[in-house]
């Protein structure tokens, strides 16, 4: 099983001040990623760290303040080769802030089940991530049909929330 071995690092900086147009709310950000692709294998996993930032970059909540880490795991192997793709994902991100990391998931934020926990625009200082699901290529990655099951769990300032989300969608681009 030979395969291709790639990595990134990626580093931001924010240098922007109060008043200043302003693209990011970090300070600063850091991610290293590997990605490992065989004939049938695709694996990707990457890291990340940084400081939210304060005032000076437009972070007015203290609890939104302080640093992140995350990390990300995202093994692929195709049942049927360049046809259908079994796709896993497993996501943490962590923070020193009661609110300092985001889901991603607009209907954990949105549509939250129990209107007794505040789920605080979806954020929380910890947040686990699983999807499973499967992918039919029509045209390469150009265009296929995507169907799966995501599960989340973050701990909000008001209470755990948790959520999943069924997906069924077709995507194209050329």
């Amino acid at each position: 099983m030979n395969g291709k071995h790639k990595f990134v690092a990626d580093f931001l900086y924010n240098d922007s001040g109060v008043g200043q147009e302003n693209q990011w709310t970090y300070e600063w950000a850091l991610s290293l990623r590997s990605e490992y692709v065989t004939d049938r294998w695709v694996v990707m996993t990457e890291g990340f760290v940084g400081d939210n930032g304060d005032e000076a970059n437009g972070v007015t909540k203290a609890e939104r303040q302080g640093h992140f880490w995350a990390a990300v795991i995202s093994p692929y192997y195709y049942l049927i080769p360049d046809r259908l793709q079994l796709g896993f994902q497993y996501q943490y991100a962590g923070s020193t802030g009661a609110e300092g990391v985001r889901t991603s998931s607009r209907y954990l934020r949105r549509n939250h089940a129990d209107p007794t926990v505040d789920v605080g625009g979806g954020r929380g200082n910890r947040h686990h991530s699983y999807y499973l699901g499967l992918n039919y290529l029509l045209c390469d990655h150009n265009a296929k049909i995507m169907t799966g099951i995501q599960y989340d769990d973050m701990n909000a300032e008001e209470g755990k929330v948790t959520g999943t989300t069924y997906w069924f969608a077709y995507r194209t681009f050329f």
